[in-house]
């Protein structure tokens, strides 16, 4: 017979597992009970799984085990609530070292995340220190009898066990627990929410340490290798592309070529000694390069002015307190569908996707480049053709290991606290951008060479308030008048309008200089943002309420939340509307695509928008967007685009299968591209 106070201990651990994720999910999720029966069941393998651990102590270490061992995850489960908070995604063990970054480098926002999740902090401590009192006050004061451990034992492989017959089931549902659990391509924060925390964790540690599995599978698939056109079978839809195809200029059919180099993927194929390696080559040397179009060559020999600007996106867009951005959006090449997802470490994934054209993999796929062949960045590639290539950031030069990744992109780099701070009138919390391109602009204007100049801004970094941000502070003249009001009377939307209101400024002087300098119409500005401003969000069913107030409709999923803004112009050009769906790895062919840059698109996770390819758009837990559709990875849900209609012939959910096939090959190739450091055996350079 079991002990009454093996029992309560047993009962305690459950409830206090339950109580953890229950609270998490409150914290970070819209809906706590939506798909929580797997993350239950975990719980329960969790508390057994610790009741047996430290049954093997004697009764009153196995108090103290017990206490520490709940202190400890109840601290996981808090960092990871308030670092979602303050950033928008969860760190993992990988990034462990990043998020510390993240976190004294923004030590104000730190604070105001522990403020906010005081309340959870309470309720979590909560738990040890009750298992601790009950503990000395009801569970130790009952005799201890002898029982059978093989039993416990027992039922804990009996739980073990039915997990795995829950999970069989959904073997090949992309979508499922089991994927979450076992699919290494699969990001690791999709676990938080099919599998659990602590769960999760478990997987995001064995990933770390446990190399991870050859990419054969994902890459040799018939369907990862296909095209997305495909796929369409039994599918009408209007014309993709933009408005080249209603220009007059252009009516005579043209033969364009392909944006392809001269890569012997036979010859590489042969000789590789790797099955990775060889079956990245394989799988390349398959791919339908994009063709060619009345844009090739549109801006070649010109100046090329790259910004990646922080929380940039289209709440950034007010055609009377940022007039400048709205003319540049509108009155250039006008992307009515692009969006910039989120990825596991939101600034540096999204400034790597805008900077190289590859998904990010995991929570440090910049990082990881440092060290390696970055062929194909602008920095790289435009000094191959003699251009003058400089970087700058105005904050911290080393913040994200910048001071490492972007010399290696091909950049002479500088941020604060390398040299661009002697420059500075004042360093502050948040630098001004429009102070970063005076001091930085004026050397390239003269000079013979064309110059490239990329750009990395902090002027609308959260958070979103008068006190605590010097730019939203000094432009708040500049918005005041607006009738921005939401149910709680805050001025958050108000105050992260007033900092993009700094980068409207710098892009102002920046236009008025290159006009001045003869340059203007020779010179290419691009600017996207590196995520959507997660500052905005708070807690809540209303959690996207100052946004939707910003941008005018409601925010219903992944979609429309990361539906954003991205500028390509070039002063004095004619506009052109874009409806082909894109995102941010798309930026950099269509780039060397208007400048001429000889470039293979097969290598590449994106696309040139101008092209006539079908579209892709993937988001961070493998949702996606096509000509066809967009398709909800954690809702299960597909949606067809407007004015696309299907027959009888059309399967969804063959579809479906086919084009997730084609997005974990690609996002399997732009991880090995990094890990096994492709573009050196491609170039050796």
């Amino acid at each position: 017979m079991r002990c009454p106070k093996l029992i309560n201990r047993y009962t305690y651990l459950l409830f206090s597992f339950v109580y953890f994720e229950v609270l998490f999910r409150l914290a970070c999720m819209e809906s706590i009970f939506k798909g929580f029966w797997f993350p239950l069941l975990c719980a329960v393998l969790t508390a057994t799984s610790v009741f047996l651990l430290t049954d093997l102590f004697k009764k009153r270490t196995g108090l103290v085990v017990t206490t520490l061992l709940l202190a400890v995850i109840a601290i996981f489960y808090v960092s990871q609530i308030i670092y979602y908070s303050i950033f928008g995604v969860f760190f993992s063990f990988a990034s462990v070292s990043m998020a510390g970054d993240a976190i004294t480098g923004f030590f104000k926002s730190t604070l105001l995340g522990i403020f906010r999740a005081t309340p959870y902090i309470l309720l979590y401590a909560l738990i040890p220190w009750g298992y601790y009192f009950l503990s000395k006050k009801v569970f130790l004061k009952r005799k201890l009898l002898r029982y059978n451990r093989s039993f416990e034992t027992t039922c804990f492989l009996v739980i073990e066990f039915m997990i795995f017959l829950v999970l069989l089931p959904c073997v090949r549902d992309t979508t499922s627990s089991y994927s979450a659990y076992f699919n290494q391509e699969d990001p690791y924060e999709m676990g938080y929410y099919s599998l659990g925390v602590i769960r999760s964790l478990e997987t995001d540690v064995l990933r770390s340490i446990i190399p991870e599995k050859d990419v054969t599978d994902a890459l040799e698939d018939d369907k990862g290798k296909g095209k997305v056109d495909d796929a369409d079978s039994g599918v009408v839809k209007p014309k993709p592309g933009n408005d080249q195809d209603n220009d007059p200029d252009k009516q005579v059919p043209i033969e364009y070529g392909y944006n392809v180099t001269e890569i012997d993927f036979d010859k590489l194929i042969a000789s590789a000694g790797k099955d990775s390696v060889k079956s990245l080559h394989e799988y390349f040397s398959s791919q339908q390069p994009t063709q060619k179009n009345a844009y090739t060559g549109m801006c070649e020999g010109y100046n090329l002015i790259y910004i990646v600007a922080e929380s940039f996106h289209l709440a950034s867009l007010h055609e009377e307190v940022t007039p400048t951005l709205y003319k540049m959006a509108h009155e250039g090449f006008y992307f009515t569908e692009f969006y910039n997802p989120i990825w596991n470490t939101s600034t540096s994934d999204g400034e790597f996707a805008a900077c190289t054209g590859l998904f990010p993999s995991g929570s440090h796929s910049f990082r990881s480049s440092g060290s390696k062949n970055m062929y194909l960045c602008l920095g790289n590639t435009l000094k191959r053709y003699g251009y003058t290539t400089n970087a700058y950031h105005n904050h911290t030069y080393s913040y994200y290991e910048r001071n490492i990744t972007h010399p290696n992109m091909g950049y002479t780099y500088q941020g604060v606290g390398n040299g661009l701070e002697k420059r500075m009138e004042k360093i502050r919390w948040t630098n001004s951008d429009l102070e970063m391109i005076q001091i930085t602009i004026d050397p390239f204007l003269t000079q013979d060479a064309p110059f490239h100049n990329y750009y990395m801004t902090v002027s609308g970094h959260l958070h979103y308030n008068w006190g605590g941000n010097a730019m939203a502070r000094k432009n708040k003249n500049e918005v005041a008048h607006l009738n921005l009001t939401t149910d709680t009377g805050d001025d958050f939307p108000l105050a992260y309008l007033a900092t993009q209101v700094e980068l409207d400024k710098a892009m102002e002087y920046l236009l008025r200089k290159l006009e001045e300098a003869g340059v203007a119409d020779k010179t290419l500005i691009v600017i996207s943002g590196d995520h959507y401003p997660y500052g905005l969000d708070q807690n809540g069913p209303d959690k996207y309420a100052y946004l939707e107030e910003l941008v005018g409709y409601k925010i219903n999923n992944d979609r429309d939340l990361f539906r954003s803004a991205l500028i390509m112009y070039v002063p004095g050009m004619k506009p052109v509307t874009v409806t082909k769906p894109c995102s941010s790895v798309d930026i950099l062919p269509t780039v060397y695509n208007l400048m001429g840059i000889e470039y293979d698109s097969r290598i590449l996770s994106g696309q040139d928008i101008l092209s006539n390819s079908s579209p892709l758009v993937v988001f961070k837990d493998n949702s996606f967007i096509t000509s066809v559709g967009y398709y909800s990875k954690t809702d299960k849900l597909f949606t067809l685009n407007k004015d696309v209609t299907v027959t009888d012939e059309f399967n969804q959910e063959e579809y479906i299968k086919t084009i997730g096939a084609i997005v974990s090959a690609k996002r399997s190739a732009a991880s090995k591209i990094i890990d096994l450091n492709y573009y050196h055996i491609l170039y050796g350079k």
